[in-house]
């Protein structure tokens, strides 16, 4: 893999990293892991996943000085994801991160 060139390569890099790290633990969990919630007023591991790429696609937008359309109670609400379903939304993010500025 090429050094990255600045710091727009070096954001996009750290992002890809942190989507492959992601994808490789959530593929190795199944629904019943990646759903489950420890207790009262805390989220499963499947919400933190969707919260953490909201947070990511918001930043993107921001820095890229487009407007945040970002629904934060959203990424909140009971979801049960499949890992297959999260999976493909770390990679989809990952190279949606690689949008040029339009």
């Amino acid at each position: 893999m090429a050094e990255p060139e600045g710091f727009a390569d070096t954001f996009v890099l750290l992002y890809r990293q942190i989507h492959d790290e992601l994808r490789l633990e959530v593929s190795a969990l199944d629904p019943q892991a990646l759903n489950w919630v420890p207790g009262p007023d805390t989220s499963s591991i499947s919400t933190l996943v969707v919260h953490l790429l909201g947070s990511e696609n918001e930043v993107l937008q921001i820095v890229r000085g487009l407007l945040s359309d970002r629904d934060h109670a959203s990424e909140f609400s009971a979801q049960h994801l499949a890992q297959l379903q999260l999976t493909k939304q770390l990679f989809d993010e990952a190279h949606d991160s690689e949008a040029p500025d339009g």
